[in-house]
Order: C-alpha cells, then structure tokens, then sequence
C-alpha cells in the first residue's frame, strides 16, 4: 500500500482503547552506533537534532510488558500496515510513511509519521517535547541526512521474519506478517522496529526498539486477587451512566506469588457490567435514579482466559508433548485443582473451587458486587415509566449514516432500555444495517446491533428497497479512471479498507484492514459505482471517498 504521511499518535492511541485493555509494551533500545558528525552543517545541531529523534523512541524498562492479548492483536493488525522503507529517503519526506514529521506543519518533527509506529515504539509526544526547532530541523536538510526502516518479527525459536522486504530471502506480506506476530500469543516472540540515519559521510545513528509479548508465567502457575468492594453513593436524581465508570479498578488488585502487585497487566481479564440492578436483581432501567436504596453493579474476573487451558510449563511457556512425555503441567484446570486459584476477599482468604459464592468453576469466572448507596426521595410515577420505556416498534430493512452534524463528532449508543452505553459510540460518516425502528421514553432509535441503538435524529436512514446497498456490500456496475492525487482520511478513529470482488459487481469491505484518522495516501485511481465513489490505495484495496477528501 502506497502511503503518504500525517497523522496525531493520541488519535491511534483512543483507537486502541476502544479495541482492547490497555498494557504497557515490553520495548528495548539500543543505540549501535554512536551519532556521528555531519559535514557540510552545524555539526552542534545536527547531533543535537539526532539525539532528539533517538530520545524519542520508547526506551529500555525491563518491568513494561505486553501481557494483554487483545493489545498485541491490536498492535500487529496495526504495525503489519506500515511500509517498511528500504531505500535511503529524506528524513523529512513527507510522501513517505515512516519518514519524520515537520513541525512547520503543526505537528511534532521527531515523531514518525506513521501513527501506528510512532504510538507502539515512541513516547508519548503530549507529555514530551519531541519537536525539533528550525534550525536543527535545517541542519538536517543541510546534511542531507536520510534514513531506512526495517520492521522485523523474532519467533521463540530465534527465526527472524522481515515485513515486505524484497531484498532479503526471508520476508513476509502484511497479512502474513500479521499472523506470525499474532502467533506470539502461544509461543512468545518479538516485534523489532529499526531506523537508521546517514548521509555521505557515513551512518550516523542506528536505533532499534523492540516490543515483546509474554504471558505472564505466575497465572499458568497460580492466581491472586485481592478484592475490598468498593461502596459509592447517588443521589435520587443522578445520572446512572456516572456510576458505569469503565477504567475504574481500584476495588481489585492482582497479586503474583512474591505478593507484587501485577494489575495493570491483567485488567483486560476484569469485566465492569453495564447493568445496575435494585435490591430485588431487577435491572435499573432509564437514564437517572428515580428511588432511594441499595443497588449493585457486578465485576467478573475471568480466571480461566487468564491462565489458559493449554498445557505450560513452570515459566508459562506451552508445552508439547514430544518436546517432554511427562511434563509438569501448569494452567487453569490443574491450578483449580490443586487449590491454587485465590480470591482475598476483604481480607478473608478464600481458595476458588465449585460451589464457592460468585464462581462458576465452569467457566473460570468469579464475580463479586460494588454497592451503591442512593439517597432522596422518590420519584412518583417512577416505576411506571420504567416498565413503559418501550412504546412503538417497527420492523425495517436499511442502512443509517450517522450525521456530520453530531456533537463530538461521534453518535451515542443506547441499550434496548434507553440506557446510554458510556464506552461505545458511532464515528461521523459511518454507515450500519438496522432491522428495526423503535420508541423509547418518547425517543426513536434504529438498532444497529444486538442491543445497541442509536437516536434517529443523529442518523440519515436509507431504506434498501431504495438502492441496492447492505453494510459491507456494494453492488452495481464498476466504471473506473485514473487519477494522481492524495487522499487524506477525516473517519473518526479507524477507516476500513474495502475490496472489488473476484465477479468484478461489487465491493466488500475488508474487516482486517484499517486507516488511522489524518492519515495521507497516494491514489492512482478512482472507482464509482451504484452512486458510491472509491480511491485506490493499493492493488485491490480501497476507501470511500467520504472518509475523506483529495488534497491534490
């Protein structure tokens, strides 16, 4: 894929957010080379200039690993797109992915401008000064300082794998290389970026970052988790979303066995329900508390993905058979077993077994209570209004796009009880299949998934007997041109890539391959069909010239 650059690192990292937990990445730096004088320029800003790019690359902390494995798909969907950049290329050259950013542009100079690249392998540029100032943004033109890029995969056995090489025996396709760093997440392995900087004088900086993935070994052996459920309080009146926090772990720590607190690496095992639910186990319906009492909202902890059910060794690494016939075997079922499951439960030690209160010994899931105090008088007429909360329902068949218009530049989701849904919402311009129209407290919503809805007013909806068009599926005659321009994407979040089928009718999004927001790219083509406009990016891969606009 063709790629030419700018784009924020915060706009990839909210994206990541919303695909998975987050943990910190294992990273290493090395420095093979130590930075060298340029001639023909201020040595002084030259040097300087260098460091700062090194500087700004994730350095060597042996305590921060990727644990998580919804993070590491993230991270090799997103890292698998990048263009590896094989021939030396000017250090600010913008039509290049991966080459660095110019601040005359508004964003800072020493971040890639790749986003996936600069959020995974350097600092983050709000909390650091990653800028280069004028004159050490010209020395570096003066030097004619390029770089290449090289992004590498290691397997457990040592097997080293390029991303889109042509100039070494061993290299791999994105979808490829996506695969073989996916398989890290049964046999360990290393994602490795590597920049070097040159000129004619020679090699003047060599940085190499490298991002690993390790299960944690103490949760193949045994597990521990301290709860103290939290109690908070309301007011009869109050908003029920403020009381659905989704980053709120402070009740729950995990322990390994020397009692290190090791949470920040296992919250992607730790779920918050959405329902809030009275002294009765009735789930609170509407959008504020309308009665005074207790209420509870549950927190499952998922001991058995945690640990896994394949067979590891004593370091948590998977064991084969014919590697060892009689190993010592580590994971859930042995560790349920063998008593080695632990719950601290307000101090109280309880070992997980079944028929333990609040675990299911099946599926590995133990659940535990916050409490929720609310206060005030009641609403009259309350109880009624929640039993209404539905009032008119209409099947349908059709697509909504959500406005441009919409605050935040998202559209909020509802549950199928009117109930904001505080951690998922639609970008601008996205398009979704409803099967049905609905009224609730006076409201109208299209459902867009199982119970997911969105308000009608923040959407434009097209009815399919209007124009043969599904979500995913575009059909009608192709009429193509070529073009040479830029398309730089405006979607909110991530933009998927779409596809001309084998019958050459239609196009078919790709559910595997995404943009990042503000990113540029070079378009050779343009397709229209059924009224819908496409760019090409790459040999069959395009994106919906509403995502965007052509800059050239």
């Amino acid at each position: 894929m063709k790629k030419s650059s700018l784009m924020s690192a915060s706009v990839v990292a909210a994206a990541l957010l919303a695909i998975a937990p987050i943990a910190a990445p294992a990273v290493s730096l090395t420095s093979t080379t130590p930075i060298a004088q340029a001639a023909d320029a201020k040595k002084d800003d030259v040097t300087t200039a260098l460091q700062k790019i090194h500087n700004s690359f994730l350095e060597k902390t042996p305590d921060l690993v990727v644990t998580d494995p919804g993070l590491w798909a993230a991270d090799a969907s997103l890292v698998s797109m990048a263009q590896p950049v094989t021939s030396p290329t000017d250090i600010f050259d913008k039509t290049v992915s991966g080459s660095f950013a110019n601040s005359l542009d508004g964003v800072k100079s020493a971040a890639i401008n790749n986003p996936a690249l600069s959020t995974i392998f350097q600092k983050d540029s709000d909390l650091n000064d990653l800028s280069l100032n004028l004159d050490e943004q010209k020395a570096l033109t003066d030097a004619k300082v390029k770089f290449t890029s090289t992004i590498s995969f290691t397997d457990a056995k040592g097997n080293t794998t390029l991303l889109n090489s042509t100039n070494r025996s061993t290299d791999a396709k994105a979808g490829d290389f996506e695969k073989l760093v996916q398989s890290a997440k049964d046999n360990g392995g290393t994602l490795s970026l590597e920049y070097k900087f040159s000129n004619d004088t020679g090699n003047l900086d060599t940085v190499i970052v490298n991002l690993q993935y390790r299960a944690p070994a103490v949760t193949s052996k045994s597990a521990t988790a301290k709860v103290d459920p939290e109690t908070s309080t309301a007011k009869v009146g109050d908003a029920i979303a403020d009381s659905l926090p989704t980053e709120d772990f402070d009740d729950i720590h995990f322990l390994d066995e020397s009692g290190k607190d090791i949470t920040d690496q296992l919250k992607g095992y730790i779920d918050l329900s959405r329902d809030i639910k009275d002294s009765k186990g009735n789930v609170v319906t509407g959008d504020k508390f309308t009665q005074p009492g207790d209420y509870t909202r549950a927190v499952t902890i998922d001991f058995k993905t945690l640990m896994g059910t394949k067979q590891f060794d004593d370091k948590g690494n998977p064991i084969k058979v014919t590697d060892n016939p009689n190993p010592q075997v580590y994971n859930y079922t042995e560790a349920l077993k063998n008593g080695k499951i632990k719950v601290i439960l307000n101090g109280k030690d309880i070992i997980l077994k079944d028929g333990v209160d609040g675990f299911d010994a099946a599926n590995g899931k133990y659940t535990y209570n916050r409490k929720i105090t609310v206060t005030g008088e009641p609403v009259k007429d309350a109880d009624k209004k929640d039993k209404d909360v539905v009032t008119d329902k209409e099947s349908i068949s059709g697509v909504v796009t959500v406005k441009k218009t919409v605050a935040s530049s998202v559209a909020q989701l509802f549950d199928s009880k009117g109930r904001v849904i505080i951690d998922r919402a639609l970008p601008t311009n996205s398009s979704w299949k409803t099967d049905y129209r609905v009224k609730m407290n006076g409201v109208t919503y299209y459902r867009v998934s199982t119970d997911e809805f969105v308000r009608a007013d923040h959407v434009d909806f097209l009815d399919n007997a209007a124009a043969n068009i599904s979500v995913g599926n575009i059909s009608g005659n192709i009429a193509k041109s070529y073009i040479d321009n830029i398309f730089k994407v405006t979607g909110v979040g991530l933009t998927a890539l779409w596809r001309i089928s084998d019958d050459g009718q239609s196009m078919i999004v790709k559910e595997d391959r995404w943009l990042p927001q503000d990113s540029r790219w070079i378009t050779d083509q343009k397709a229209v069909l059924n009224g819908v406009t496409f760019y090409r990016l790459s040999t069959n891969e395009w994106v919906k010239a509403n995502n965007g606009y052509l800059e050239k």
